[in-house]
């Protein structure tokens, strides 16, 4: 499993993939679960406790996110893979009893060209996920809106999709939105120095352009000296920022997990890293 949620009854939902016996690995289910506070299974969603998708011909589907709306139904954020060079990303929706929600999408599901890494629930019940595009060969930072029936959100950038061409590398793997309906994203952006990435962190307006108000000019990027992305992203009560994620200077042994705070208005606040058991912070 790969991510989870509370219902507002204290169950657990969780989200993730089954491979399939025999295939040799090539396909997986895509798998939401639910659990009593408890732990167990309940059998009261989808085959006792457990919700799968995948479809014809089987493709490798994993859900890496999950949300529970107010109402008790699960949305759920994945991919799904029918070769290694063929991929769309995914948001199903699912009913409280687990079956798919056919009102939202097609059959339940919506799938998007767009690399899309994490997604946010606003309070009027539209969903804005993010990512990446490519193009021209660059990889630019994306966001989509939806609304709660699955379809594109056109007040949203252009026709509910914004493309921010920044550098040649830019890509979100976080988002939430705060209490004024502004998107905030985290995630990475290159810097000068060959293949190199920082921090980022951006924030939207609600119509998906940048909040000129909001750091220089809705972006904020932190150089860790390293390849540094934000996977994490949490609006404290104070409306700062707390940020977390990787920073690797070379190879997969020299990885230092990250906090970074940014004031509400994007000033970095402090920083924190730490790699094979020491800890630096500015």
């Amino acid at each position: 499993m790969y991510g989870a949620a509370l219902t507002g009854d204290g169950h657990i939902v969780a989200a993730g993939a089954a491979e399939r016996k025999g295939d040799g690995g090539t396909t997986s289910d895509g798998v939401i679960a639910r659990y009593s506070a408890g732990g167990a299974l309940d059998g009261t969603f989808g085959d006792g406790g457990l919700a799968f998708v995948n479809f014809n011909p089987p493709e490798r589907v994993i859900f890496g996110q999950v949300a529970v709306l107010p109402d008790g139904h699960v949305l759920a954020l994945g991919a799904a893979r029918s070769s290694p060079s063929s991929s769309e990303y995914l948001i199903a929706k699912f009913n409280p009893n687990g079956s798919l929600d056919a009102t939202f999408g097609a059959g339940g599901i919506v799938r998007h060209s767009n690399v899309l890494y994490a997604m946010a629930l606003q309070p009027d019940g539209k969903i804005v996920a993010a990512g990446s595009s490519f193009q021209a060969g660059r990889t630019d930072l994306s966001a989509i809106r939806l609304h709660a029936n699955g379809s594109l959100e056109p007040s949203f950038g252009a026709a509910g999709r914004v493309v921010l061409v920044l550098t040649p590398e830019s890509r979100a793997y976080a988002v939430t939105v705060d209490g004024t309906g502004r998107i905030v994203l985290g995630g990475g952006i290159s810097a000068p120095a060959p293949a190199k990435e920082d921090f980022a962190l951006l924030r939207l307006m609600s119509t998906g352009a940048l909040d000129a108000t909001f750091a220089s000019g809705g972006i904020v990027s932190t150089n860790l000296g390293a390849d540094d992305w934000i996977l994490g992203l949490h609006i404290q009560p104070d409306g700062k920022y707390l940020t977390a994620g990787v920073s690797i200077k070379s190879g997969p042994t020299a990885v230092s997990d990250a906090l970074a705070r940014f004031l509400s208005d994007g000033t970095p606040a402090r920083i924190r890293h730490r790699r094979k058991g020491r800890r630096a912070e500015s």
